[in-house]
């Protein structure tokens, strides 16, 4: 059965929903998608599947009312909300979420949902350009963590083959280790310090105008 996306209604009674938040880079959100169908097929109509991809800055948004109603934190996708439970990694999904829809079925528990913009809202109103949650996290976070993050995110395969590439070059070109060295130190700087500069200008926007 494909999973559905809009809400089904089995009886006059809605069916559960079942949020799972995602990332289309994320290796273990693709494992527990190809899982999914077998958890949609067991269930059939009593349960409907929504995709969140959280790459969308919107969605992110949504994942973290989603954090703060289930006590949770996630670190990284992929996460299942179900009934009063909250499930994340690939192992913890597949291990608990039949019980998660077994409970909240037995139970009669429907899975959180944030309440949406009121319909009245001007459409010509100002809005933020990042939601209120994303930069609430943002706020969390110190220039320390910033700096490390910016170092670990250009520590990276990818950098190190280029590296490599430039350095195997050199060699056969016959230059000096010296002009090797100056070479692997600009390489290293020009992927470190671009991360370290966006994750600063975000940190900053964050705080509050003095």
């Amino acid at each position: 059965m494909a999973l559905a996306q809009e809400q089904a209604v089995r009886d006059g009674f809605a069916a559960l929903r079942v949020v799972f938040f995602h990332s289309p880079s994320c290796h273990e959100c693709q494992e527990v998608k190809r899982f999914l169908p077998q958890i949609t097929n067991l269930w059939g109509d009593s349960i409907v599947v929504k995709l969140h991809n959280v790459e969308d800055i919107k969605v992110f948004g949504e994942l973290l009312k989603y954090e703060k109603h289930y006590g949770v934190t996630v670190a990284a996708p992929p996460a299942i909300f179900v009934g009063d439970r909250a499930l994340v990694g690939e192992e913890e999904i597949v291990k608990g979420i039949n019980d998660a829809i077994e409970n909240a079925l037995a139970n009669g528990m429907a899975t959180f949902k944030p309440d949406s913009a009121p319909a009245d809202t001007p459409a010509v109103a100002e809005k933020p350009m990042v939601p209120a949650e994303v930069a609430s996290r943002f706020k969390s976070f110190g220039p320390g963590a910033v700096a490390v993050a910016g170092l670990i995110d250009g520590i990276n395969p990818c950098t190190f083959t280029t590296i490599v590439f430039f350095l195997s070059m050199l060699a056969n070109l016959k230059r000096s280790r010296r002009e090797m060295l100056v070479v692997g130190a600009v390489s290293r700087r020009a992927c470190l310090q671009p991360t370290s500069y966006w994750g600063s200008d975000c940190w900053a926007r964050s705080k509050p105008s003095r």
